[in-house]
Formats: C-alpha cells, structure tokens, sequence
C-alpha cells in the first residue's frame, strides 16, 4: 500500500513540476515576444502594454485589501495613482505624432511600472 502511495506523489509531482516548466516557456516566449516588440513600438503596443499593467497593479491591490483589510487605504491610492498615471499616459500616447515619441513613453512606462512594484512590495 504504501509503494502505490509513493508511486501516487511521485507522479503528481512530476506533473507539477511539467506544469512549472510550461509555465516557464510560456513566460519566456511572453517575454521575447514583449523584447521583439519593444523595438518596433506602436500606439496600439504601448496602449496594451499600459493597460495590462495598470490592470495587474489593480487585481494586486485587490488581493492585498481581501487579505489585509487593514492595508485598504495605502491601496486604494496606489489604484488611484495608477488610474491617473494611466490617464496621462493614454493622453501623452495619443498625442505622439511620430514613433520617435515613443521610446520615452515606452521608458516612462516601464519606470512606473517598476515604481508601482516597490510599493507593492513595501505593503505587502
């Protein structure tokens, strides 16, 4: 009984670990697939790039007010701050007239996202 026990962890581990792997080749393609694009950027590409983010930023606010409800403010102005640096951002994308306007959109996108992560991490 105990062989068929064993045989039965070790299988589901297998498949958790193929599970990790696919994951991780799909991240990876995500990611060359983002690089690719990085170069060529396009009003349509920034617009999705944007949204995702901020999209992300909110869902993880979400999750740390459901398990903190202590932390509920200090979330809910960084899914301000976000709303708002999303508003700008979609103005100043719209505004661009020439794909040389989108490199320093593409470099201030970025550089808030990374901002948005270090206040993610300093509340939870």
């Amino acid at each position: 009984m105990l062989k068929g026990t064993v045989k039965a962890v070790l299988f589901f581990v297998t498949i958790y670990c193929l599970n990790l792997c696919i994951e991780k080749l799909y991240f990876i393609r995500r990611l060359n697939t983002f690089t690719k694009n990085k170069i060529m950027a396009s009003r349509r590409f920034l617009k999705r790039n944007l949204n995702n983010m901020v999209y992300d930023i909110v869902e993880e606010c979400y999750v740390i007010q459901s398990l903190d409800a202590a932390k509920t403010e200090k979330a809910d102005t960084i899914i301000d701050e976000a709303a708002d640096f999303q508003d700008l951002m979609l103005e100043k994308i719209n505004s661009s007239k020439t794909k040389a306007d989108f490199r320093p959109l593409r470099d201030e996108i970025e550089d808030a996202a990374i901002d948005f992560i270090n206040k993610l991490n300093a509340l939870s």
